[in-house]
Formats: structure tokens, C-alpha cells, sequence
């Protein structure tokens, strides 16, 4: 927990000094490798060598800029004339083109990240469980990794990523079944819930703004159209909006995602607690206990089967719907060295990049 950027030291005189404005370049003092020398919100972020970082003898870069755009292809095409070097922002439909033409420079790694969908349970009918298991299992995971995303990212029938350190996740009835299989319990669920096609199942679907978004979201719609009595209307809107909306519980079912603060399975099983991060309104005394368990347990195996019970109860209850684990895919200039691929979790600091030729 103590490799999370929230513990990380900030000045107390700094803070004091200058308030809310100690972030500003001219106020900014920090313990880090580098200096804020420049910022321009929703644009770029500047940075030059700390000379007083303790280990600044193994800092190679001067200067680095962070920018920001809204517009993948714009980035993608900032990235193809040089003008940047690193970036993970890239049309998901030239994934493989990318792979093909530059296959020295596309980067794809496991992540700790989950996508869902969230039910809002105080709201009817997704206080009905069978409402909530029936819209997940309608949903065939392999068409939107294989096809739909096509990036090497896993399909999920649980909350937490199988690149977790010491986690393995329990086998779950409805993820053994076949998507046949599944499709026709889906509508067995639905039916005994009282929606027919004379009585369609009637919500709304929000997403923010983001064009991976929206093509997800279409693909799932037509997916429970195509085999439940169901009318959904989608919703797309602007990040903060969008936010407001889902605290407020002012939502049927909406998009979310969780990335892993740290390399263990309770950064994700804790998000869906009754005292944790959780947006669905869904509580369960013994998925609560199972976690207040596990936190007390030195042997790691012993560990995992709290957190597979956990998994056992989330499946049981299905307060969202886990639709795949993350990749994290980059492209990288070949003349940018020193960038690390191997631990799913550990960021990669620009102290520790080099450049190999200009």
C-alpha cells in the first residue's frame, strides 16, 4: 500500500506557505527527480532534472514534457511524426496495423484493471438478482475481447485480474458454462422475473464520453436485444456530469472500471464492500467478513481462499457486471530505453528511461 502515490511526502511548509497555489511551478518544492517548470491544464505538464534528488547521478533525461489530448488519432499521429515518444492513446481499430507495421514498437502488457457495469440495487427491478445475472450472463465476453477490443484483454467472470500477485481465482458455475448455455439461462431469469416480450425490461445504460466507450456499449445493447426482452436506452455524457450522476445513485445500470491501487486482491474485492468505494448500494455481511478475514491471515493460501469465497459471493449476488480484465498497450519510440514491462503494477518513471540515439 505504501508504493501508492497517496503516501507519497508532500512539503508542510510549502503547504502552508502558499495554500492551494503550492502546486504552482514558482511555489512547487519536492523530493522527486524532477521539477515542475511549466503547466497548462488539459495541455502539457514541463519538467527539468531535480539536481537535489538523492539519486539524481542515475537520472539520464533533462527535460520531459507530458501531453494531453482528447483525440486519439490526433496523439497517435503527434506519436508517428516524432513529436512524441511514448503514448498509450492510439484508435482501437488500428491495433492491428499498428502490430504490423511497427511490431518493435507496440508494447502490450497484462494490467490490474477490471471493466464493469454497475446495477444501482436500491433501484427496481436491479434489486431483483435475477435481473442482475440475467443481463450478465446475456453478454458473450469472447466476441468483445477477440473482436470488439482485440488487444489481449481476458474476459472477466469475477472482480479481480488473474495478474494479481497470489490470487487464484475459485471456478465459478456460470463462467464454466457454455455462452449457449448461458444465453438460455439468462432468459429463464428474466422470464421468472416477470419481463416477456410483452413486458420488455426497460433501463438506461450511461457512459462517459469516450469513443471505446460508446462502441462497448452498442455491442453489449445489441447483445441482450438480440436474445432478452429488453429496451435500453444508452446515455452518453460529459466525465463530470457523468460522475455526479452515478454518486448520486441517479443511475439504472452504468460503465465503470477500477485500476488497482496495489498489487493485491483486496484493492479490488475491497471496492465492492458496504464501507468501501462501492456505487451499487449492494451490501453482504459475509462478503464483508470473508475481507475482514483475510486482512488478518499471514499465510497467503489461506489468504486467497478468503478472497475466493469473496469472488463466490460477488458471482452469487452480482451487484455488476464484469465484462474483462485490462491490457495496457503502449507505443514506444525504439530510441526510449529502460521502459519496463514485466511487473504489471509498477509505473514507469521517466528517472529510469534513457535515450539510445537521437
Amino acid at each position: 500500500m505504501l508504493t501508492h502515490s497517496s503516501t507519497y511526502p508532500v512539503p508542510q511548509h510549502a503547504l502552508e506557505a502558499f495554500g492551494d497555489s503550492w502546486t504552482r511551478p514558482t511555489n512547487m518544492v519536492n523530493s522527486g527527480a524532477y521539477n515542475l517548470t511549466n503547466w497548462v491544464i488539459n495541455e502539457r505538464i514541463d519538467l527539468e532534472r531535480n539536481p537535489l534528488y538523492w539519486n539524481d547521478k542515475e537520472t539520464v533525461i533533462n527535460k520531459t514534457s507530458y501531453v494531453a489530448s482528447s483525440n486519439v488519432n490526433a496523439e497517435y499521429n503527434r506519436y508517428r511524426t516524432g513529436e512524441i515518444d511514448i503514448t498509450s492513446s492510439f484508435p482501437l481499430e488500428a491495433y492491428d496495423q499498428i502490430k504490423k507495421e511497427r511490431p518493435d514498437e507496440l508494447i502490450t502488457m497484462p494490467s490490474l484493471a477490471t471493466y464493469y457495469y454497475l446495477f444501482n440495487t436500491e433501484k427496481a427491478p436491479f434489486n431483483d438478482v435475477r435481473v442482475r445475472k440475467a443481463l450478465s450472463y446475456a453478454i458473450d465476453r469472447n466476441i468483445i475481447t477477440d473482436i470488439i477490443l482485440g488487444q489481449g484483454q481476458i474476459p472477466a467472470y469475477g472482480a479481480t485480474p488473474p495478474a494479481i500477485n497470489h490470487f487464484e481465482a475459485p471456478k465459478l458455475e456460470w463462467a464454466e458454462m457454455s455462452q449457449d448455455a448461458r444465453y438460455q439461462k439468462a432468459k429463464t431469469l428474466l422470464a421468472e422475473a416477470g419481463f416477456t416480450q410483452d413486458n420488455p425490461l426497460e433501463f438506461e445504460l450511461v457512459y462517459n464520453t469516450m469513443e471505446s466507450h460508446k462502441k462497448l456499449a452498442l455491442a453489449v445493447t445489441s447483445m441482450w436485444k438480440r436474445h432478452l426482452p429488453v429496451d435500453v436506452n444508452l446515455a452518453n455524457q460529459e466525465w463530470k456530469t457523468f460522475l455526479q450522476k452515478v454518486l448520486q445513485k441517479d443511475f439504472d445500470v452504468a460503465r465503470d472500471g477500477w485500476i488497482g491501487d496495489y498489487n493485491e486482491a483486496s484493492t479490488f474485492l475491497s471496492y465492492f464492500s458496504s464501507d468501501g468505494m462501492n456505487k451499487t448500494s449492494w451490501g453482504n455481511k459475509d462478503y464483508d467478513h470473508a475481507l475482514d478475514q483475510a486482512l488478518t491471515v499471514v499465510d497467503p493460501e489461506k489468504r486467497n481462499d478468503y478472497y475466493q469465497e469473496a469472488e463466490r459471493i460477488f458471482a452469487r449476488d452480482m451487484p455488476a457486471i464484469p465484462l474483462y480484465f485490462y491490457t495496457r498497450s503502449v507505443i514506444k519510440s525504439p530510441k526510449v530505453g529502460g521502459y519496463n514491462i514485466e511487473n504489471p503494477n509498477e509505473l514507469r518513471y521517466t528517472r529510469n528511461l534513457y535515450i539510445t540515439q537521437n
